[in-house]
């Protein structure tokens, strides 16, 4: 049986879990065919792999950082973001703005939607670690980002 999100650290991140799922890019980029299919490729402090043992990429992940306030709900914090996808693009260019091209629209459609009513209200997404790809001579290929995100009231 599942454990629901509560409390000033599992809230804020589910919050944003709703947020990337609702985010009609990333529906497309993970072939969901709504929000709900869509939470099925975020994750929550470590990638789950499927049914079949394997891991598939896009996904997103969110991890804890922290809250600051001394009334113990979420008024503020910080979360994490890891965005990731195959290479499927020949060259390093291409690859590189697919991939932000991407990433840029979820996040634009994250912080847009973080404005509606019963939402996690951001503050700030920043780009935490630049675009990286992974070594393209190893097995897997693949380029992934981080951004930090600051939710709730100063």
């Amino acid at each position: 049986m599942p454990i629901n999100p509560s409390g000033i650290l599992s809230t804020p991140a589910d919050k944003l879990a709703e947020l990337v799922s609702e985010s009609s890019t990333f529906q497309s980029w993970v072939s969901a065919d709504d929000a709900t299919e869509a939470l099925d490729s975020v994750f929550i402090q470590a990638r789950s792999a499927s049914g079949d043992g394997e891991y598939s990429r896009p996904f997103a992940l969110i991890y804890f950082e922290g809250f600051s306030n001394g009334l113990n709900r979420y008024a503020n914090g910080t979360l994490y973001l890891l965005l990731e996808a195959d290479v499927t693009e020949s060259t390093h260019q291409d690859s590189a703005y697919e991939f932000t091209n991407q990433a840029g629209a979820i996040v634009a459609e994250v912080m847009a939607g973080s404005y509606a009513g019963g939402k996690l209200f951001i503050r700030s997404i920043n780009s935490a670690v630049p675009p990286q790809r992974a070594d393209f001579n190893e097995s897997e290929d693949y380029i992934q980002q981080y951004y930090s995100i600051d939710y709730g009231l100063d």
